[in-house]
Order: structure tokens, then sequence, then C-alpha cells
């Protein structure tokens, strides 16, 4: 099964979150979504995300920080994706200059018309998520079944 993550990086009050404008892969092609990537061999989740997010955002962050708060598992096209957040305060201005994608904080009220479907719902969720409390039995298992 294939891995991946995503990371859902929220301003310390949850009021902007940051996406990347996708240049790749086609499908993502000139739309906004989380950072995230496959992860490596010998990598764990929160290794890949701390990674992905450096080079697609060029921000550091602390990999032990972030919270695994989910997991979407397609088992007809075989692959899983870890769902990672955090809450930090971007040292940059609010349009930053990631790997070669452009990197901008939007608050969460105001996220644009081009935005990959399921982002609004997964910031909702990991939103929730800090509401509740950060605690390891918040964690939940989301199975998405494509139809076809």
């Amino acid at each position: 099964m294939k891995r991946y993550t995503i990371g859902i990086y929220f301003t310390s009050n949850n009021s902007e979150v940051i996406l990347i404008h996708k240049k790749r892969p086609d499908w993502q092609k000139g739309f906004w979504n989380f950072p995230g990537g496959k992860i490596e061999d010998g990598e764990v989740g929160w290794q890949c995300i701390e990674r992905e997010f450096f080079e697609e955002c060029r921000l550091s962050t602390n990999p032990k920080e972030w919270q695994l708060i989910g997991e979407m598992v397609n088992k007809d096209l075989d692959y899983i994706v870890f769902i990672y957040t955090i809450q930090g305060k971007p040292e940059h201005g609010r349009l930053m200059q990631g790997e070669d994608q452009a990197v901008y904080r939007f608050p969460v009220d105001k996220l644009p018309d081009s935005i990959i479907t399921n982002c609004k719902w997964l910031i909702e969720f990991a939103k929730n998520y800090w509401d509740k409390g950060s605690n390891e039995d918040h964690i939940e298992s989301i199975l998405i079944k494509y139809r076809k």
C-alpha cells in the first residue's frame, strides 16, 4: 500500500491555515491544497510531513509537534494518507515562496474557490481536534470509498 501524508498547519489561534498552489500532479494543478507527499523508505509519517513541509514551504517545524489525527484509506487504489496537524506562528508574511509553488496563509473563513474539495472538511476536522484537546483517543480512521 502506498503511504502519503498531508499537513494542516494552523496559526496558534486556528484562524489561518497554510495552503500551497499546486503545480503537480496534474489532477491538482492550479488548485490550493495542503503540503504533503509520499512517505519514503525508512521514514515514519511525522518525519515525512516535517520534510515535506520544509521542501514545499521552506518552513521549519518540530517533527514531534505534528499530531496524527486521522487516515484516509482507499483500498481500490491501494493507498493511505495520514492526516497531521500542527499549530504555530509562521515567521514569514502571508505569502511565502516554497520550493517552486506559491505558499499562502488563508483565513479559515475565507478559503480560495480553487481549493481541493476535501480540504474544507479536513480543516474543520483538524480544528475540531484542537478545540477538543490533543489526546490519542481522538485519532479516527476515515474510510473513503470512491464510486465509479
